[in-house]
């Protein structure tokens, strides 16, 4: 809902298009109805039941097993497919697709690989669930879309639920460090630790620019030591659901104008394989 207005807000309503992704019936695909009415942007609803369906039988088809029996697959794949839905009409009408993810799920690796995880950017990726809030009021968004329960509208269950913990309870940790309950303080940090994958680069480079021309697509956030001295160069981008974070411990280098890179690969769901 916030994306949707900040996108009308920066853009203007007649260059932003909602898409509406129910799975069968879903029983919150109001809520989206009455968001593109508020907004009064233009909108196409495309079900995508019949596609998750027939790819789950096309996968059983060749292996003999069903897909939907690992949980991997049955929480991720809908995701991807409605992520598929979204560049395949971007790409028809020449658009961009805006990510939506925001800082309290991506802390947690709560969002699907090339899922909800994907998109061209990602306005609110450094704003927490209740900063995000805090954001529709100030765009003046009912209070409907903001007090609503985040769901993702398939599994039957609230993200608090799935997840063991509230937002409330997360944003507050990210942001002070601070919480009560250890056992929540264990749960949290097992997903934050979970979601991190190292991948280490070290790339010789004539000059930042080219950092700039060959990792600005890929990269989100990035840290890099320029000539034995750390620095941070930062990229708003987001490509492809690939996210990097900063990556600290560097080893000093030397030499005219070379830069050691080091990246951290996370992936956005420790469940995701």
């Amino acid at each position: 809902s916030v994306v949707a207005a900040l996108c009308v807000a920066a853009l203007g309503r007649e260059n932003v298009i909602g898409v509406l992704m129910p799975k069968g019936t879903q029983h919150d695909i109001d809520f989206s109805k009455k968001l593109v009415e508020f907004l009064q942007i233009k909108h196409y609803e495309i079900n995508v039941e019949k596609p998750v369906n027939d790819l789950k039988e096309l996968i059983f088809s060749q292996i003999g097993v069903n897909p939907d029996e690992f949980d991997a697959y049955k929480t991720n794949q809908p995701a991807r497919i409605r992520m598929a839905v979204l560049y395949g009409i971007s790409a028809v009408i020449g658009g961009r697709v805006a990510n939506t993810c925001n800082l309290s799920e991506d802390y947690v690796g709560y969002s699907t690989k090339f899922g909800d995880a994907a998109g061209d950017f990602s306005p609110i990726s450094d704003f927490t669930k209740t900063e995000v809030r805090k954001l529709g009021s100030e765009l003046g968004l009912p209070e409907m879309f903001l007090k609503k329960v985040p769901e993702d509208g398939m599994s039957g269950k609230s993200d608090e639920e799935k997840l063991g913990f509230t937002y409330d309870v997360l944003d507050k940790y990210i942001r002070t460090g601070i919480i009560s309950d250890l056992k929540v303080k264990e749960k949290i940090d097992y997903e934050f630790d979970g979601m991190r994958h190292g991948i280490y680069h070290d790339i010789s480079l004539a000059s930042k620019e080219k950092i700039d021309n060959l990792y600005k697509p890929y990269v989100k956030m990035l840290s890099v030591t320029r000539n034995g001295m750390k620095e941070k160069y930062r990229s708003q981008n987001f490509f492809d659901g690939v996210r990097y974070a900063i990556g600290d411990g560097f080893e000093e280098i030397t030499g005219s104008n070379k830069y050691e890179i080091c990246l951290l690969y996370t992936s956005p769901s420790p469940r995701d394989s």
